[in-house]
Order: C-alpha cells, then structure tokens, then sequence
C-alpha cells in the first residue's frame, strides 16, 4: 500500500521546504545550519567536503 502511494506521488505534490536547494530533490535525512537553511545530510557533507566553508544558499 505504502509502495503505492510512494510511485504515485509526483515532485510536484511535495513542498517546498522539504526539497533541498542542493540537488533539488526531496530530503531524507535533513540537516539544519546555523544559517537557517536545511539540506539534504549527504549534499551538505559532500559540499563541505569539497571544502567550502559557507552555506551554499546563504553564504554565511
């Protein structure tokens, strides 16, 4: 049943806030920055990773 409802919904039904700025898809595991801004855990990590220091969205 829950399979179902999961292939019907569209990336269009799912709100904004929970789309992560990132890679524009919905989050699984949200993380929230001191900035405010929530991403995705794993895009977050990869762009600190990369070695950025600043909120991508923010800058701050």
């Amino acid at each position: 049943m829950i399979e179902e409802m999961e292939s019907s919904i569209s990336i269009d039904d799912v709100p904004t806030v929970f789309i992560c700025p990132i890679s524009l898809e919905p989050m699984q595991e949200p993380v929230t920055l001191s900035t405010g801004q929530t991403y995705e855990r794993s895009n977050i990590v990869k762009w600190f990773s990369l070695g950025h220091r600043t909120c991508p969205i923010t800058l701050g």
